[in-house]
């Protein structure tokens, strides 16, 4: 190699290293950008102190782990900060409540400060691998002191003598904790597993949730009994994601609106399908929520393998209750009254008199009064009755369950109504080891009188 070759080759190196060499200066100083400190904008009087920390999360992208049920009770704040360090609105925000905050990686943990009264307890909460909880709630039972775990999963707590910790965080068992005796705790939190291992209904059969390879929603109806329902699809409102309910008119026994995917057709059906205990049905007014054990909703395309084409707008699974081993009386009575929110207010006899005028003089003779008030005469006040009643029992060869039920809805129009009288059982008997046998009767029958609505006639008879 010659001298020229020798040249080429260093300039040759020497460019290849300032290419690096700049590569590595452009990507030190995208280091620097990302490691800057984030700003925080927040302009706005008297804003509570739990919606400044949730304007943070929003700002950065951070998690902040806090006790809501200390830091409702705190006086809102005016706060007018531009362009600030998050350390410095922090501590706008926790002035004179009493509480800290510790910031690490992607995490900040309101703690509080040091307490008077009481013992004090501590303790680390961990998962079954060993890892640090961060923000788990601590709260001790049948008060509102608690705390919640900082960066390393440790939590100090003043409280009362024999005093019992509740200590919960999404996606774990809560537990309860007697402290009795004890200062220091090391608890380890449980995985949830219960919604894993639930059983859920897709059509074809029976899986465990987490072997469910399609689009269900599942519909829990352990709150039923506490809402003021009359139908099934008012069950499954706002308690399914990505299914819209609503109820077009207020005439009683209305009928609900039920779209699974949307509106896909202009001239055909948007409903989905209704299988009520394996058997298709057009409705489901003839159900009585109390009677519900299961709600499942099959969203993708997977359920037309199932039910072909009824299925192309989703298909809404029901599952009845079923006989149980052991005596059981249920009864269940509600009573509401419904009237209309905000009165039209309507012209007074002068008025209509001076309108008409405008149009036709002398239509209206002078002097005319008014004599009656017609939105008294026409709205009034809607009573809705429900009574529902069930009884179930058995043993291990025989086992039987009944369900009678009568509704009344009247409408703040007098003339609008609906009832429905509703009468559902089912006996199952093991006859033999190998032979099993069941009968499911169900009988409903309804009337209504409606109103005629911008989507037709709501008259039935």
């Amino acid at each position: 190699m010659n001298f020229k070759d020798i040249s080429f080759f260093y300039r040759k190196k020497a460019k290849k290293g300032f290419f690096i060499f700049l590569i590595c200066l452009i990507t030190s100083q995208a280091t620097l950008f990302a490691q800057e400190k984030v700003s925080i904008t927040i302009q706005q009087n008297d804003i509570s102190v739990i919606e400044a920390l949730q304007q943070i999360e929003r700002q950065t992208k951070m998690f902040v782990a806090y006790n809501e049920s200390q830091l409702k009770n705190q006086k809102n704040i005016d706060l007018q900060v531009s362009n600030q360090p998050i350390e410095v609105v922090l501590n706008r925000i926790l002035q004179g409540t009493g509480f800290s905050w510790q910031l690490k990686d992607n995490y900040i943990v309101i703690v509080p400060g040091e307490q008077m009264n009481g013992r004090q307890i501590s303790g680390t909460i961990t998962d079954e691998l060993g890892e640090p909880v961060i923000g788990a709630n601590i709260i001790e039972k049948g008060t509102s002191n608690g705390t919640v775990t900082d960066i390393d999963g440790h939590f100090s707590l003043n409280a009362e003598e024999n005093a019992v910790l509740m200590v919960s965080y999404i996606g774990y068992l809560s537990q309860e904790i007697n402290t009795t005796g004890r200062s220091t705790f090391n608890i380890i939190m449980v995985e949830d597993l219960k919604t894993l291992e639930e059983v859920v209904v897709i059509g074809y059969g029976s899986v465990k949730r987490r072997d469910v390879t399609t689009a269900v929603s599942s519909i829990s109806t352990e709150s039923l009994d506490e809402r003021p329902i009359i139908s099934t699809a008012q069950a499954i409102q706002g308690k399914a994601a990505g299914v819209n309910v609503y109820q077009p008119n207020g005439a009683p026994g209305g009928e609900m609106v039920i779209r699974v995917r949307g509106t896909t057709s202009f001239n055909g059906s948007n409903s989905p399908l209704y299988v009520v205990d394996g058997v298709p049905v057009d409705n489901m007014n003839f159900l009585s929520p109390t009677d519900i054990a299961d709600i499942q909703i099959l969203k993708d395309a997977s359920s037309a393998a199932i039910y072909g084409s009824r299925a192309a707008n989703g298909v809404v699974l029901v599952t009845t209750k079923q006989a149980t081993a052991g005596a059981k009386i249920t009864a269940n009575i509600q009573y509401g009254a419904s009237r209309v929110a905000n009165q039209i207010e309507s012209l007074n006899a002068a008025q209509y008199k001076e309108l008409m005028d405008e149009l036709r003089p002398g239509a209206i003779p002078g002097g005319t009064t008014d004599q009656t008030d017609w939105f008294s005469e026409v709205y009034g006040t809607g009573i809705t009755q429900n009574y529902q009643l069930q009884l179930t029992d058995g043993n291990e060869r025989i086992r039987y369950f009944v369900s009678g039920g009568y509704l009344d809805e009247k409408g703040v129009l007098s003339s609008a109504y609906f009832r429905r009288f509703n009468l559902r059982s089912n006996v199952e008997s093991q006859i033999r080891d190998w032979l099993h046998m069941g009968l499911n009767l169900a009988y409903s029958d309804n009337s209504r009188n409606g109103v005629t609505t911008g989507l037709g006639s709501n008259r039935g008879g």
